[in-house]
């Protein structure tokens, strides 16, 4: 009798864990988060530059800046921003399109 109950119960808290796991992995079931500091799985590295409000991505080679009150993207910056010496920071998104995410950090 006690077997079977331990049984029961294993099998319950397996189908449990389960369950729990395809939730938690399932898309819109526990919300995206675009930007994830630390983590590194699948997604985009981007060189974000604060002071200038330009993304760069070197994988792909092209460049998302804020100009004329909308995001641009293109392969080379206009002529006015110079990011050769400008602080940045690599952030890693799950989009490719990091301006979406840009109130969050």
């Amino acid at each position: 009798m006690m077997k079977t109950s331990i049984k029961t119960w294993l099998a319950g808290a397996g189908l449990g864990l389960l369950l729990g796991g395809v939730a938690v992995l399932t898309p819109g079931c526990a919300g995206t988060v675009a930007y994830t500091p630390g983590y590194y799985g699948a997604g985009y590295d981007y060189d974000y530059y604060p002071g200038l409000n330009v993304y760069y991505y070197p994988s792909g080679g092209y460049y998302h800046w804020y100009d004329g009150g909308r995001w641009n993207t293109g392969r080379h910056l206009p002529p006015r921003y110079s990011i050769s010496h400008a602080p940045h920071e690599r952030m890693h998104f799950r989009t490719q399109e990091p301006w979406r995410e840009h109130e969050h950090h």
